[in-house]
This record gives structure tokens, C-alpha cells and sequence, in this order.
């Protein structure tokens, strides 16, 4: 039997994480939380009232955000809102995580470079110095 083997092309997320790894992951991840909390700090100091009119307006198509006394006030209410505000946000994270990985990962590199020691052939071709080397026994 016969079976066509087809060659996947890889795509821009599959090259990403080929060439970057876990540093995509982590800027990715990075990004999400970042949103995620600077929305939630943003509707916890009074974007929570433009929160509860888009909620008033959708609450026909989403019964369970309808305005019966519940408010972006409690906690899970924060949260629950900015989860959706950042999802919304989605591809704008992703495109700067395609457009953050690179220099990161560059930066990222350039620190992990320490100077070189000094090599032993660059020092006389001994490896070891006389001044510092302890007396063997059995040498005369």
C-alpha cells in the first residue's frame, strides 16, 4: 500500500518555536499575564463601569452577563472581564511576540556569552605556574 507522504511546511509559529523555543513561550506568557493584570488592576480603578455597559448591551446574547445586581466589582467578576478584554487582545500578542522573540532571545544571548578564561596556551604553553604550584614530594 502506498501512501502519499506529503511535506509539511512549517509554519510561522512552528519556525518560531524551532528557532526560539522556550523564549517564545516565556515572552508569549509574559505578554498574556502582563494584559491580563493591567486589565484587571485597569477595571479594579473604575473601567469596570464601561465594562458593565458593554455587559448591559451583550446581556441578550450572554444571559449570564445580565445586569441582576452582579458587578465587575468582585473579584472573580475583575478577573472574568479582563480575561475576556485580554483574549481579545490575542492576536496583537501574538504579533508581539513574533516581533519580541528575536530580540529577546539576542539579548538574551549577548548576556550569556561570559568573558573567555584566559586559555592555558596564552600563558607560556604551561598550564600550570611555578608560583603557585605546592612542592611535590619525592622532587629534589
Amino acid at each position: 500500500m502506498n501512501t502519499p507522504t506529503t511535506s509539511k511546511r512549517p509554519g510561522r509559529l512552528d519556525a518560531l518555536l524551532s528557532n526560539y523555543g522556550p523564549v517564545a513561550l516565556v515572552v508569549y506568557f509574559s505578554i498574556f499575564l502582563l494584559v491580563l493584570v493591567g486589565f484587571a488592576w485597569a477595571i479594579g480603578r473604575g473601567f469596570g463601569a464601561v465594562i458593565d455597559g458593554w455587559a448591559a448591551k451583550l446581556s441578550g446574547w450572554f444571559p449570564w452577563m445580565s445586569g441582576s445586581g452582579a458587578s465587575t466589582g468582585s473579584a472573580v467578576g475583575t478577573w472574568g472581564a479582563a480575561y475576556i478584554a485580554t483574549k481579545l487582545t490575542q492576536p496583537l500578542r501574538i504579533a508581539a511576540t513574533f516581533a519580541l522573540t528575536p530580540l529577546i532571545a539576542s539579548v538574551l544571548r549577548r548576556f550569556k556569552k561570559a568573558p573567555a578564561a584566559p586559555d592555558a596556551s596564552a600563558s607560556g604553553g604551561t598550564s600550570r605556574s611555578a608560583d603557585t604550584e605546592p612542592p611535590r614530594a619525592g622532587r629534589s
